[in-house]
């Protein structure tokens, strides 16, 4: 009896002690199932998450270096200027075109010379003189104007087969700086010691009004009433009335200013020595100085609209800007010359003038 109720308990304490490591171990089993699943999870989340802001930062980057390279690209391939032969070793002073094919440039030692296949070829015209002819412009393929020392005024009426010496006013005056006409019949003309010239019949007849006693270097209207003349010593001068009358304005600077050109009746560039180039955006009532980031003498200044606009000057140097003067880049010019003049018809359609001859074409 005793040895049947010893083996009964033996097999209940063994019995218990299976229970127990059952019960342990579906408990561990458990833990590990559970341990896995989060290690799973997490692996999982942190993995998705990095990649995504991987990507996204990628992605943005790649977008925004394609974009300043598209900016870039659009403001500086408008075109490349290479050099044209012009036939002559003469200083040449003033460039003028009306159109993609036709222009005519003015120089020293009474040089003119006329192009009808936009500057490959170039063929001399003949004035009266052998004096410096300082300025050309034309309004059309026939209507042409062009000034220089020694009081001369020149005119055509046919493209520049024939030019007219017109008689000036001023005999005391010994040199005409530059010419601007807004149309066939009316325009005007600046001098040194200060004088304005204007005529309404073509240059047949001059009246003059004298401004200041120091040189003006350049004139520029934006339609028939609203222009400016710049010159010696920083001086600025505006009417608003077709030059019957005219008005200093403050100038920032005491430079000499070479040149300026008229955008609208609000709107006006001019520069000059040193790097100077001023602007207005309120018909003169300031004028503010902008950063060219050069020193070098800028001799002529242009723009085709508000924004667009180049100017250049000794050694060679070509300043371009696209956002109205903000900021200038220099362009490859391909010359050490001076260059004297600009004139452009289209943001990828220019030409450039300057000495010993030199004749610059910008293209694309």
């Amino acid at each position: 009896m005793n040895h049947t109720k010893k083996l009964s308990v033996l097999i209940i304490a063994i019995a218990l002690v299976l229970l127990l490591v059952f019960l342990f171990s579906a408990n561990c089993g458990r833990k590990a199932e559970e341990l896995t699943t989060t290690t799973s999870t997490d692996t999982t989340t942190s993995t998705d998450t990095t990649t995504s802001t991987s990507t996204t930062t990628t992605s943005t980057d790649t977008s925004t270096t394609v974009a300043s390279t598209t900016t870039a690209t659009t403001t500086t391939t408008l075109g490349t200027w290479s050099a044209l032969t012009s036939g002559t070793t003469n200083k040449l002073n003033s460039i003028s075109f009306v159109d993609a094919n036709n222009g005519w440039v003015c120089g020293n030692n009474g040089t003119i010379e006329y192009t009808s296949d936009g500057g490959a070829t170039w063929s001399f015209q003949t004035a009266a003189t052998t004096n410096r002819l300082t300025s050309i412009q034309f309004i059309n393929n026939s209507y042409g104007f062009t000034v220089g020392d020694n009081r001369k005024i020149f005119t055509t009426s046919n493209g520049g087969t024939t030019w007219v010496s017109r008689v000036s006013p001023l005999p005391g005056i010994t040199l005409y700086l530059d010419v601007y006409f807004c149309s066939t019949s009316e325009g005007w003309v600046v001098s040194n010691n200060g004088f304005i010239l204007k005529t309404t019949d073509g240059g047949i007849s001059w009246i003059s009004t004298e401004a200041t006693t120091n040189n003006l270097n350049s004139i520029s209207f934006s339609g028939t009433l609203e222009g400016w003349a710049v010159g010696q010593g920083g001086i600025i001068f505006n009417t608003d009335n077709g030059g019957t009358t005219w008005v200093s304005q403050e100038s920032p600077v005491v430079a000499n200013l070479f040149s300026a050109h008229a955008v609208t009746a609000n709107i006006c560039y001019a520069c000059g020595r040193e790097g100077v180039i001023l602007k207005t955006t309120n018909g003169g009532i300031n004028w503010n100085v902008l950063t060219s980031g050069t020193t070098t003498e800028l001799r002529c200044i242009t723009f085709i609209d508000e924004n667009i606009g180049w100017a250049a000057g000794d050694g060679g140097v070509i300043l371009f800007t696209s956002d109205g003067g903000t900021t200038w880049a220099a362009q490859n010019s391909t010359t050490t010359q001076q260059i004297e003049s600009l004139c452009f018809i289209a943001p990828n359609k220019g030409w450039a003038a300057g000495s010993s001859g030199t004749i610059l074409r910008f293209s694309n």
